[in-house]
């Protein structure tokens, strides 16, 4: 029986700016397959998320798009909402997260909380 694999936004993410970048420059699937050495269904799959892109392929890519490794990433955390699963909240101005009381804490306020005195001391 066959599974369906779930879509990682990572991964819709990454093929959102490999497409951008592609037709910025004008280049079709096939052209860019031939220029990173993949086939046009591998370019096409990894475009629509459906695969995962290795750091290899995100090299190549990123000489074959003339880009640094970098762009692939460019707005990946507002994209993909990472910080909602790490229990930061970036909307309220940096790593804020809620002590047992409710009350935002910032870091250094939790790791001197948890030594029993403040920051300052």
């Amino acid at each position: 029986m066959a599974t369906t694999a779930k879509i990682d936004p990572v991964d819709v993410h990454l093929g959102g700016q490999m497409r951008l970048r592609r037709r910025l420059l004008g280049l079709t699937h096939g052209t860019l397959g031939t220029a990173a050495d993949m086939t046009t269904a591998r370019i096409q799959a990894l475009e629509n998320g459906e695969t995962r892109i290795t750091p290899a392929e995100i090299h190549t890519l990123s000489e074959a798009l003339d880009v640094p490794i970098s762009f692939f990433f460019d707005g990946l955390a507002a994209s993909t909402g990472w910080w909602k699963f790490w229990g930061v909240d970036r909307r309220k101005g940096g790593d804020r997260r809620a002590g047992a009381d409710g009350a935002e804490r910032s870091g250094g306020e939790r790791r001197a909380g948890r030594r029993g005195r403040r920051a300052d001391d």
